[in-house]
């Protein structure tokens, strides 16, 4: 009701010229005076009101592609924040778990190697028994220390402290430089991130590669950046020099 600019006479008498002429000239009649005269700079701004509302109209399909361009880049920007975080962590608790049975194993093996050099250079047989057996005892310890500190590891990787190590070891150069945006994206990304860590568990994570993070940076880096050349091709900041082509998702 708001947007009706009355005057079915002036559109008339214009010829059917649209409600946006028949509305200016009925401004220009009552601007001639009589108590009309008050009504015509309101009618010229809810003209030009009028006319900003259809022009917003007209741009909403631009706008729909331009959120959903955005949403792409967030989301792009969120997956490979998850990806890199769960693979720090899943790298420091597999650091952690062969550094643990190598300690174990090292005993066995040190233990049973050294016996067999003792019967070889004609030590007393019982002595190297006891040698082997005291090596197979301090393996089993080794494995049981190994188990509770494997334990500990995996809940202290999977606190909430502990992955946001691991994003501030991942995302460096945004951390120091104060990035308002990675730390926006992380306080939204941190829960999935434990969620998965806690269900799956860090010693059955699948392994992240270099090759798979670069394809998701990508798609923000190159596939973005063309899709918002295609879709506004004369905007300045998104002009290039050569027509843009059809970009490849990966």
């Amino acid at each position: 009701y708001t947007m009706f600019l009355p005057g079915p006479a002036a559109v008339a008498a214009a010829g059917g010229g649209g409600a946006g002429a028949g509305a200016s000239l009925l401004t220009e009649a009552a601007a001639g005076g009589g108590a009309l005269s008050a009504l015509a700079q309101p009618l010229r701004s809810l003209e030009g009101v009028r006319d900003e509302v259809i022009a917003e109209v007209h741009r909403a399909p631009e706008r729909r592609v331009d959120n959903t361009i955005t949403r792409l880049y967030e989301s792009s920007r969120l997956l490979h924040m998850h990806l890199a975080t769960c693979e720090e962590a899943r790298r420091r608790f597999a650091r952690e778990r062969i550094a643990q049975w190598v300690l174990s194993l090292g005993l066995l093996a040190g233990g049973q190697v050294g016996a067999l050099a003792g019967v070889t250079q004609g030590l007393p047989l019982s002595s190297m028994a006891l040698l082997s057996a005291l090596s197979v005892a301090a393996a089993g310890l080794g494995a049981l220390h190994a188990r509770r500190t494997l334990r500990q590891t995996e809940a202290s990787l999977s606190s909430q402290h502990g992955l946001d190590a691991c994003f501030t070891h991942t995302h460096q150069r945004a951390v120091a430089d104060g990035d308002q945006f990675a730390t926006a994206l992380w306080a939204r990304a941190a829960p999935t991130v434990r969620a998965a860590v806690n269900t799956i568990g860090l010693g059955n994570l699948p392994h992240v590669s270099a090759a798979n993070l670069a394809r998701v940076k990508k798609v923000w880096t190159d596939d973005v950046v063309a899709l918002r050349r295609l879709s506004a091709p004369g905007v300045a900041g998104v002009r290039s020099s050569s027509p843009p082509s059809t970009p490849k998702l990966n």
